[in-house]
C-alpha cells in the first residue's frame, strides 16, 4: 500500500504522560510526511486543556482516507506514539510537539 495523504494524530497528555486523550485533528492531510510533521509542533501549541501534546504522521490508502476507520491510539514501551486503525496496523516514527 502505497500512501496518497498523510493524516496527523495529535495526543493531549498530562505532564507524565500518565492520562492522554486524543485530540480531534481529522481535517488535517498533508501531501507528504515531511509536511506533515513540519506542521506538529504548530498543532501540538494549540492544544488547550492538557499540559503536553505528543503527535505523530500516518501515511493513508485513499480507502482509508475517505472511510475515516476508527483507530487504536498508544505509545509504545520505546514512547514512541502508535496509531493503529481497527482492521489493519500502521506504525509510526511517532514526532513530538509542545
Amino acid at each position: 500500500m502505497e500512501p496518497i495523504v498523510f493524516a496527523m494524530f495529535i495526543m493531549g497528555c498530562g505532564h507524565n504522560l500518565d492520562v492522554c486523550r486524543p485530540v480531534d485533528t481529522s481535517t488535517q492531510q498533508f501531501e507528504t510526511r515531511a509536511a506533515c510533521e513540519e506542521a506538529i509542533p504548530a498543532a501540538a501549541r494549540d492544544v488547550t486543556g492538557f499540559p503536553t501534546a505528543i503527535g505523530a504522521c500516518v501515511g493513508l490508502s485513499a480507502t482509508q482516507a475517505s472511510a475515516r476507520p476508527d483507530y487504536l491510539w498508544y505509545f509504545a514501551a520505546d514512547g514512541r506514539l502508535i496509531v493503529e486503525p481497527k482492521d489493519e496496523a500502521i506504525q509510526l516514527a511517532g514526532g513530538t510537539g509542545g
